[in-house]
């Protein structure tokens, strides 16, 4: 029951940042990149992130961080970004493994059009973490978006730590690689 409300709830904000907006453009090298780095106090874990190009929103009741990269344009109407989702687990024996069947239908049931891509595990800060790539559409104010989805999701110490990368899908790769350094640069203590 705790996973399924984790997971509805997931999968409503995914469809809120899916339709976030704001402007100006970037660059997208992680080689060539400034890094900040940020410590969540609560949750004790700390992560780094784009200096410029890119928007850090700290903590508020739905994720423990949210960051945004700037418009390309004046036609481009969605922010890549990458947010972080954690939940506390009351099942001590939670498996990710055993739930990865009812995190694919619950995102199937409440995303439009959701296409599976690939699903697997790696070992991420010492613990199995499922992650999932997929593509949806979203729809808002008129406007159809064909979003593409990287999720990451661990359980430590029981929290589930859900970390998203929501991208146009035609912009998806063109970010992928300072994603995937942000992501790996996210510790838990």
């Amino acid at each position: 029951m705790i996973l399924r409300c984790f997971i509805l709830t997931a999968a409503m904000f995914i469809t809120i940042a899916a339709n976030a907006q704001t402007g100006a453009g970037t660059k997208n090298n992680p080689d060539t990149i400034t890094w900040l780095s940020y410590t969540d106090t609560a949750y004790r874990f700390s992560f780094k992130y784009p200096s410029s190009g890119w928007t850090l929103k700290l903590p508020n009741t739905n994720t423990r961080f949210f960051v945004t990269s700037h418009l390309e344009n004046d036609t481009d109407n969605l922010w890549e970004n990458i947010n972080c989702i954690v939940r506390k687990i009351e099942q001590p024996d939670f498996d990710i493994k055993a739930a990865e069947s009812d995190i694919l239908k619950s995102i199937a049931e409440k995303m439009v059009d959701f296409k599976l891509i690939s699903s697997g595990y790696i070992k991420w800060n010492n613990v199995t973490a499922l992650v999932l790539d997929y593509t949806v559409t979203s729809k808002a104010d008129g406007i159809t978006y064909n979003i593409h989805m990287r999720q990451q999701m661990a359980v430590v110490n029981n929290l589930l730590f859900t970390i998203s990368y929501t991208a146009d899908a035609a912009n998806y790769n063109k970010y992928l690689p300072t994603i995937k350094k942000i992501i790996q640069s996210v510790t838990l203590q």
